[in-house]
């Protein structure tokens, strides 16, 4: 590969490397030189001064020096003799690298590998040769040709500097190992004399032949070379200084010599002998004696280097060979003692070629470019790297050897410049390219190549051998020509650039390229051709004959070798031999809509025929094997059964050159011609058809047509040309109209493309006349095909209609699967295959069966086989669609003549021929089966055993078809979609503009121009009605979006982009051209998967790299959540520091005494510290959602948010403002006055968004206790001025946030799409470290989002890569660093394990969770004891601690370093898990243990609001659960401080976790009975989730403040929040919100006689949440619904109904009743059970009566333990307990209860049980029972009435209370 500084920039940001790009581009044929070589003595600061000033010419890289130093050649041929020394070099083991190289080639490391291998070892070899300022002029894959010229004065001097040169290539290059086994050799003739260079070519390409005697003795020479020998030709010997010097031996010959050493002259003594100077030549200096020992043992090791490594790559280490480099031998090393360093230093630069730093002129640049290859210029005039060129490539390589004959009179130029012509002429009119002309060993060969970039077709098989016949018979009828021979081949070979930076050549490499040779050699005088060119030509087999197998020299299992004939002598004299098109045993799959349209066609041109209206023309219109032929044979069945006459014939590229070759065919089949053997036969059918004698006088215009000889007419003697052919068109029209008159005629024509252009005239001409002949064509997409303008029109004329032919649908794989193999049953897992690899494409189906058949993946058996009766998971089709439509081609269309198959499709059976080996098992099985007697002689297929099929490559056939297609692109296109394939299927265009090579302003538009004709080219379209790919778009998919490119039918065709981005209109301007279409997807994911496999391993690498660090600009919050980043604690740790800190919380007390007041926090780490994926690697993950709720927030159930919560930016607590304010106490304003109803209101305010206004968040006291409970937001006007604002902000007692709407959030697109694509690309760039650290990114994100499957599979990745790089392997093959050189940091390890804990956590697996949080704190060196000792005493180490902290927090909070922040923060969300954990289990002390810990870490590292807080509201509820409710109190007053406390700005994470804190606030308060304070932390929390438009941080909150709200008989207030309840989980979709809502409901109209739902909807609502799985782990919601529901039945004398939802509520019964939902619950049920009582006292019910109070009164003694938890709910037991005794009829307890109700709830603020407990104290009272009539029917009338939803204003409803019913005297 060419080293391109475009590719190896920096690639810390995309906009370095776009500024780095644009410097460097100086013009189009220049890049910058790189790095050279330092002489000893030469200055740095020259050195670079040098460098800047040399500029390398690109075109001259690709030319040896002898045509740079050459003049303009005027004309040509042109030759040239001098007096040379050539080195010839022939190397082995290239072809069995590529072939090993190859194997892995899918990968893309394979091709990578190779090129980098090549380019190492030749590399090597070609810097010796420059190093000795040597002329590399010829590469031939494994062979090259360099050249000295050479004068008498220094031809000892060159041919000293020769020989060393060939000694330090063998002492480097001979033996060189490689990483896959294959050692590479080289060996090397040497010779001299005259050599003659011959000039030929033309206006268009340049090549140059060497000959003379020269060659011919280095080609005689390297036969007597072994590996590793340097062979002289005598002449060389004879004329070589030096003989004594040199270590050799004699030949065979006893003439040429091979040379091992050359030894180091001895120095001359002073004053001794004359005085050596490298000025002088060698043969002028005295020669010394030889040293004793070879130079080999005495070189230096000191010499500085060129780095050679990777030539072309310019890398610094090449493979490891033969226990490591060896030191580059020099002219000093190896020459004389007295060469000064003044030529060491010349030889240096000589190693600079000066050639090629010479700024070419224009007219330079023309002569250059006629001697490098197309598809190299193409890379060049488009300015793209080089590197893409170098491939495994499917191509047909064609060699042609030519031995002219020799004579005095024989001008050889001329010879060479007339084959030129012959050769160059046919392979441009073959769309071929010709790479070499050499004359080496094999005489004058010419190497062409078909299938390179730019000139890839899928027919080059085809191009190939016709190509060939044509240049065989064109030479071999040239006159100085004696022989002429052509081998052709076809497989995968490497083609690319190789060599050295400075001198490389554009080559093919590979086995296929040797066979080619060997054919030419071994067959001559013939076209020969191996058995895959024969196999893919698709040319009739008459065209070839089998030739006599060869041995051949490095080619093993040859295979059939076949020569191409094109055709015999008959299709030569008559060229009547047609091809028909093929017929088909089975029916067509999934063609029944084509097959419609085609039979509606039928039936319209039999109505309209007469007429003259019908269809001239239909095609049947798709891509390269998508079942045109099939399709066709179909049709033409369906047309003979309607009685329609069918002329079949099927086109091969070989007939689009033949003039009227379609139309001969056509008339002879028509008029039954095809037979006829003579002119004569031919004469008489034609007068037998035509019976009209006027016809008969014209019939000699068919003469050249049919070959016939019918006298000329007179008539026509006179006519033109024009004239001619028009009678020949109106004469044939005849012809054809008059043997069509009495039945309609269809000509069928398959592959319609081919037809010829002077048929195209006569066919245009046939369908605008009133003839009955219909055409049926099929086609390739008139876009791929290039037609002349008379096809186009008449392909788009109006009667011409075009059906286009789709994929097949996936459901028809298996029925095909069977018909090609001729089985009745296939595996599903090779259906699955063909679904996923064929896209529809039936041959493609057919190529991928036939690869795993070669591969011995697939087998046939019997189907009564032992083999098959232990199958499993095979698929059968329907019979119909096996079932053979015909037994044999030989009886189809009685009356016409029978269409014969094409030659690939002869044979009987399956379509494709099996190996020998299936055959003859499958025979031998068959024998088997017959044996026992079967009479099932079907076969199915199976899977070998042991095979996997998934491992399956994509044959090289199907790779060809789409190769092709990328090749026809322009340069730019190329290089687009090959980037693109880098993005995978669906991308955005933004990162693609990107990541491309050269992305600067200016072309841009260039780039978008491109991309534009991709679309319409239907390589890209858009990828809107798929799914948004990028955040920048601000899309959003919709259904109504989605737009389907089906495949349609007519012949309009697409002619503009169609963009469904919203927001997007078409450009009809100047512009149009120019795609904006955001968003791009490949419209076949074969396409995207062949461009990927064709870029190499360093490619992939290269965009992979620079598509990640593109993303990892927008891998952060969105604009609507504040931004920011997503994960905290990414900078690194110090192991010293944590080495120093103790591993518990006693240690802590220890080190926080020592800490004095100056101890605050450490200033922060920069910008470096925090973040990038380095060798050691520091990741963190925290995108947990908010606290889990304990057993006081059950009632929400186990929920959290569906938003991430981002960590903020590490910043420390300051003690002053930055506006110098002192250091003082907050203090908090505070505001007195009563609340007001609009507390109730929800509109604060818009809250400003303009420019200069911020909003700000502060706190007040309640209206009722002096704590601090209530939120206000406010708008400040930063344009104020400063003082003032200075001292708002000194005063603490408000904090500023940007104005945030998590509406528009699109953080979890970003998290479940952004990362995971940074992870792929890091992880296909074989970054080992950063491919961690996004993996614990990535696993966050579905953590945030609930993909909690996918958080862990990311997350068990990353552990997986860790256990590897622990055992010293590494998890990326591909990552240059090795596993020692990764370290992850225990800290990362520790977010690893408490991530998958919280996976699980959130999974409902809580208790695998537990040990993945132990085993995280344990890492973090904080390991929490298992025995009672060590829990208690780790309990008073915590508590000590803690208590240290509330009496000192100015010295302990924030008193560690911010290296060790990360590592405290961690061990706090590590605890909070645990807290909830043992809360929950209601191991009270352990989850005291956890909770003390959490504050203590998150104090001392005191950077993080959102875990300082979290540890304070966990802290608040451990208190509520001890009942220590002055230490919650105060713990709540610090967290509350502390929210206004913050030196920060506020962002969402912060507002998040502030109203989680005034959340939990709520429910402490509620549970305590202090109802007004929970109301005002209610709407505080209200306040932040509508701030932040937060609906499920809404649904969190609302539940508990709409039970406040109805307990302070504020009704109105409780409607409008449970509307907006039923609005935010509507919206949210949430499920369990939806509940908090229908419990809302119902415990509004049970306590106040509003009904805002039906009973009804909630009984169904009930019913429905029985079987929802939300409900299934919290079954408190559903159990207080169902509760609610059997006490409204029970009120409403529905006992039946109530009985029912008891007998349900026992399955669902809450296993902790410890939850304020349950409490409340249970008292519903207990009223139930009483009033259920009341029912059976009344109706003496005496089997149910005990039942009923037993259980009433269970409930009630179980509550009173709860109490003390819940001291709101005391009013209501009491209440109850005294219901429970007037039924009992103890009034006087009854009435000592209820009135200790009524002074608790006047107590608390209980408005609701006080005016219920009034009630019913009023009723009790009453003797009379006048008011008792008068109430117990309104609450029944109100909670009936369906229409009643409080409705009426801002007024409160007034509740009606449920009259408890008392059983009349009588009743016990």
């Amino acid at each position: 590969m060419i080293p391109v500084d475009l590719l190896d920039i920096r690639l810390e940001s995309v906009q370095s490397r776009q500024s780095i790009m644009s410097n460097s581009q100086q013009s189009q044929d220049v890049e910058m030189k790189p790095p050279v070589m330092r002489t000893k003595d030469e200055h740095p600061k020259s050195q670079r001064l040098n460098q800047k000033a040399m500029v390398i010419n690109k075109l001259a890289t690709h030319v040896p020096d002898l045509v740079l130093s050459r003049s303009k050649t005027t004309r040509l041929p042109s030759s040239q003799k001098f007096e040379g020394v050539l080195m010839f070099a022939d190397i082995s083991g290239f072809t069995a690298l590529c072939e090993r190289y190859s194997m892995s080639s899918r990968s893309g490391s394979g091709t990578d590998r190779l090129s980098r291998t090549l380019n190492d070892y030749l590399g090597e070899i070609v810097e010796n040769i420059l190093g000795t300022e040597g002329d590399v002029l010829k590469f031939a894959g494994d062979a090259f040709l360099a050249l000295w010229k050479v004068t008498r004065a220094n031809m000892d001097h060159i041919l000293t500097r020769v020989i060393k040169c060939g000694l330090r290539i063998q002492d480097r290059c001979d033996n060189w190992d490689t990483e896959v086994g294959v050692k590479l050799k080289v060996k090397i003739a040497v010779s001299i004399g005259p050599v003659r260079v011959t000039t030929i070519g033309n206006e268009g390409c340049i090549h140059f032949v060497l000959s003379g005697p020269a060659v011919l003795e280095a080609n005689i020479a390297e036969k007597f070379a072994l590996s590793g020998d340097v062979i002289l030709s005598p002449k060389v010997w004879a004329y070589c200084p030096d003989h004594d010097l040199i270590d050799h031996t004699f030949k065979a010959d006893d003439k040429h010599i091979a040379v091992t050493a050359y030894h180091r002259r001895k120095p001359k003594e002073p004053g001794k002998g004359m005085k050596a100077s490298s000025s002088l030549p060698a043969n002028q200096r005295q020669r010394g004696v030889a040293s004793k020992g070879p130079l080999r043992d005495e070189r230096f090791t000191g010499w500085r280097r060129l780095s050679t490594g990777a030539y072309l790559l310019q890398n610094q280490a090449a493979t490891a060979r033969m226990g490591g480099h060896k030191p580059l031998m020099t002219d000093a090393m190896y020459g004389d003692a007295g060469i000064t360093d003044s030529a060491v230093a010349q030889d240096a630069r000589g190693r600079q070629r000066p050639a090629v730093f010479v700024s070419p002129t224009d007219d330079e640049k023309a002569r250059l470019r006629k001697y490098i290859i197309k598809p190299v210029l193409q890379k060049i005039d488009d300015d793209m790297p080089l590197e893409y060129l170098s491939e495994m490539r499917q191509v047909s390589v064609v060699f042609i050897n030519l031995i002219f004959a020799s004579g005095a009179d024989i001008d050889e130029s001329d010879s060479l410049q007339e084959a030129f012509s012959i050769i160059y002429d046919s392979m441009h009119a073959f769309e071929g390219c010709l790479n070499k002309v050499f004359m080496f060993d094999k005489g004058c060969t010419f190497l062409a190549i078909f299938g390179l970039p730019g000139y890839k077709h899928e027919d080059d098989c085809a191009r190939a051998l016709r190509c060939s016949y044509r240049m065989i018979e064109l030479l071999k009828g040239t006159n100085n020509i004696i022989q002429a021979s052509i081998g052709v081949t076809t497989g995968a070979s490497f083609c690319g650039v190789v060599g050295h930076v400075h001198r490389h050549e554009y080559t093919v490499i590979g086995r296929k390229v040797n066979m080619a040779a060997r054919l030419m050699m071994h067959y001559p005088n013939k076209v020969s051709c191996d058995p895959e060119t024969f196999h893919h030509c698709k040319q009739p087999r008459a065209f070839f004959h089998e030739l006599p197998l060869r041995e051949m020299k490095g080619v093993s299992d040859a295979g059939v070798i076949h020569e191409y004939i094109e055709g015999d002598e008959r299709r030569v004299s008559t060229g009547f031999n047609a091809v028909s098109i093929p017929e088909y045993e089975y029916p067509l799959l999934g063609r029944d809509k084509e097959m419609a349209i085609f039979m509606r066609e039928l039936d319209l041109l039999h109505q309209q025929r007469k007429r003259g209206d019908h269809r001239r023309i239909i095609v049947f219109q798709g891509d390269p094997g998508i079942g045109k032929s099939r399709m066709m044979d179909s049709a033409i069945t369906a047309a003979i059964k309607e009685d329609y006459t069918v002329v079949p014939l099927a086109l091969t590229l070989n007939d689009s050159g033949t003039p009227y070759y379609v139309v001969k065919l056509l008339i002879a089949i028509l008029l039954d011609m095809e037979d006829c053997a003579s002119h004569v036969e031919r004469e008489h059918s034609l007068i037998q058809h035509i019976k009209e004698e006027k016809l008969r006088e014209d019939l000699c215009l068919l003469n050249d047509l049919l070959v016939l000889k019918f006298p000329t007419n007179p008539r026509c003697l006179h006519m033109t040309s024009e004239h001619q052919t028009k009678a020949l068109h109106r004469l044939l029209v005849q012809i054809i109209n008059q043997s069509t008159t009495d039945q309609a005629v269809i000509f069928a024509i398959d592959d319609a493309h081919y037809i010829d252009n002077e048929s195209w005239d006569f066919l245009t001409h046939l369908a605008s006349s009133n003839s009955s002949a219909t055409l049926l064509l099929t086609m390739r997409p008139l876009s791929d095909v290039q037609l002349c303008p008379t096809a186009m029109a008449v392909l788009n004329a109006q009667k011409c209609y075009h059906i286009k032919l789709g994929p097949l649908n996936k459901t028809c794989m298996a029925a095909l699967a069977c018909q090609l193999m001729d089985v009745v049953q296939v595996p599903e897992e090779l259906v699955k295959i063909l679904q996923e690899k064929s896209h529809g494409i039936a041959s493609w189906c057919e190529q991928l069966i036939r690869e795993m058949f070669s591969s011995d993946k697939l087998q046939l058996v019997p189907r009564r086989s032992p083999e098959a009766n232990k199958l499993v998971g095979q698929i059968m089709p329907d019979h119909s669609a096996l079932q053979k439509r015909r037994e044999s081609s030989s009886s189809s269309y009685s009356g016409r003549l029978p269409r014969s198959r094409r030659a690939s499709a002869d044979e009987s059976g399956p379509t494709f021929q099996l190996p020998a080996e299936a055959t003859k098992r499958l025979q031998q099985l068959e024998q088997g089966i017959e044996d026992q007697g079967e009479t099932d002689t079907s076969v199915v297929c199976i899977v070998a055993p042991g095979v996997q099929l998934q491992d399956l490559e994509i044959p090289n056939s199907m790779k060809g078809i789409v190769i092709s297609r990328i090749d026809r692109m322009k340069p730019t296109q190329q290089l687009i979609v090959k980037c693109g394939s880098v993005l995978g299927m669906t991308f955005s265009r933004r990162m693609l503009e990107a990541i491309l090579p050269h992305n600067t302003k200016w072309r841009k538009a260039i780039l978008r121009k491109a991309i534009h004709a991709l679309m319409l080219a239907g390589i890209f379209e858009c990828a809107m009605y798929f799914h948004d790919t990028h955040p920048t778009s601000k899309m959003r998919s919709t259904l109504s979006a989605v737009v389907s490119h089906s495949h349609g039918h007519g012949h309009r065709f697409n002619t503009r982009v169609d963009c469904h981005c919203d927001g997007y209109a078409p450009d009809l301007g100047p512009n149009a051209e120019i795609t904006n279409c955001r968003n791009l997807r490949f419209v076949s994911a074969l396409l995207q998967e062949t461009l990927y496999e064709m870029l190499l391993l360093d490619q992939r690498k290269k965009l992979h790299r620079l598509s990640a660090l593109y993303l990892e600009s927008f891998a952060h919050r969105c604009d609507s959540c504040g931004g920011g980043e997503f994960l905290a604690g990414h900078q690194e740790t110090d192991e010293e520091d944590e080495e120093e800190e103790g591993e518990e919380d006693v240690d802590d007390a220890k080190s926080g005494g020592e800490t004095s007041a100056s101890s605050a926090p450490k200033d922060e780490p920069t910008n470096s510290d925090r973040g990038g994926a380095t060798s050691k690697t520091s990741t963190e993950n925290e995108t947990s959602k908010r606290n889990e709720t304990t057993g006081l927030n059950v009632m929400q159930g186990f929920r959290g948010r569906n938003h991430s919560i981002v960590q903020p930016l590490l910043e420390s607590e300051e003690t002053a403002d930055k506006d110098g304010v002192d250091d003082e106490k907050p203090t908090h304003h505070v505001e007195m006055e009563e609340e007001d109803e609009s507390s109730d209101d929800d509109d604060e305010g818009p809250h400003g968004t303009g420019t200069g206004r911020r909003n700000t968040i502060s706190l007040r006291k309640g209206s009722v206790d002096s704590t601090l409970s209530i939120i206000s937001f406010d708008e400040k006007d930063e344009s104020k001025d400063k003082s003032a604002h200075r001292a708002h902000k000194g005063s603490k007692t408000d904090v500023e946030f940007d104005s945030l709407d998590l509406r528009e959030c699109s953080c979890a697109e970003v998290l479940n799409s952004i990362l995971s694509q940074i992870v792929r690309h890091w992880r296909a760039a074989g970054n080992t470290a950063k491919t961690i650290y996004y993996l614990l990114e990535a696993g966050a994100a579905p953590v945030a989002t609930g993909n909690n499957m996918q958080a862990l599979s990311y997350l068990h990745e990353a552990k997986h890569f860790i256990q590897e790089l622990d055992v010293g392997e590494k998890p990326l093959a591909e990552d240059p660093k090795e596993p020692h050189e990764i370290i992850i940091k225990k800290q990362e390890r520790a977010i690893i394990e408490r991530m998958m804990g919280q996976t699980m956590f959130r999974m409902g697996r809580v208790e695998e969770s537990v040990p993945h949080f132990y085993e995280a704190l344990s890492i973090l060196r904080n390991k929490q004891p298992q025995s009672m000792t060590g829990k208690w005493s780790k309990l008073i180490g915590a508590g000590f601690m803690q208590l240290l902290h509330l009496s000192f927090p100015t010295r302990l909070h924030g008193r560690i370093s911010c290296r060790r922040w990360n590592r405290f923060n961690e061990q706090a969300r590590c605890l909070t898990h645990l807290w909830y954990f043992h809360l929950n289990n209601r191991d009270f002390t352990q989850a005291l243990v956890a909770v003390l810990q959490q504050m203590n870490r998150s104090e001392a590292a005191n950077n993080d609001l959102t875990e300082v807080i979290r540890s304070y509201s966990n802290m608040m509820e451990t208190c509520h659960s001890y009942r220590w409710r002055k230490l919650g109190r105060r713990y709540e007053k610090i967290a509350m401080e502390r929210c206004v406390s913050s030196p920060r700005e506020v962002g969402a994470e912060e507002l998040a976790v502030i109203s989680h804190l005034y959340c939990v606030s709520m429910k402490i308060r509620l549970a305590q009975g202090k109802i007004q304070g929970a109301i005002d932390t209610g709407y505080s929390a209200l306040k932040v989730a509508e701030k932040l438009h937060d609906n499920e941080m809404a649904i969190q909150v609302l539940p508990t403040l709409v039970r406040a709200l109805v307990i302070a008989q504020r009704t109105s207030s409780a409607i409008e929040k449970l509307k907006k309840l039923d609005y935010a989980a509507t919206e949210e979709e949430d499920v369990l919100g939806k509940g908090f809502y229908n419990n809302g409901c119902i415990d509004l109209v049970l306590e106040t006689g509003v009904s805002l739902e039906s009973n009804e909807a909630l009984t169904q609502f009930c019913r429905h949440a029985a079987s929802d799985s939300a409900f299934s782990i919290n079954t408190v919601p559903r159990f207080h619904l169902m509760a609610c529901l059997a006490l409204w039945c029970a009120r409403q004398s529905r006992y039946e109904m109530s009985n029912e939802w008891l007998v349900l509520l026992e399955g669902v019964m809450p296993v902790h009743r410890t939850c304020f939902l349950a409490i409340d619950g249970l008292l519903k049920l207990a009223e139930c059970h009483l009033v259920n009582y009341y029912n059976c006292l009344k109706n003496a019910y005496q089997n149910t009566r005990e039942r009923s109070r037993v259980k009433a009164k269970g409930i009630l003694d179980h509550l009173k333990a709860e109490m003390k938890l819940f001291p709101v709910f005391i009013p209501r037991m009491l209440h109850m307990k005294a219901y429970y005794a007037m039924l009992l009829g103890n009034k006087n307890q009854a009435k000592r209860l209820l009135a200790k109700c009524l002074k608790e709830s006047e107590k608390t603020g209980n408005l609701m049980e006080l005016k219920w407990a009034q009630q019913s104290w009023d009723s009790w009272a009453d003797t009379t029972g006048e008011n008792v009539k008068g109430q117990e029917g309104l609450w029944l009338t109100r909670s009936a009435d369906d229409s009643n939803t409080g409705k009426g204003g801002a007024s409160d409803i007034e509740p009606v209370k449920f009259l408890l019913p008392l059983p009349r005297p009588d009743a016990e």
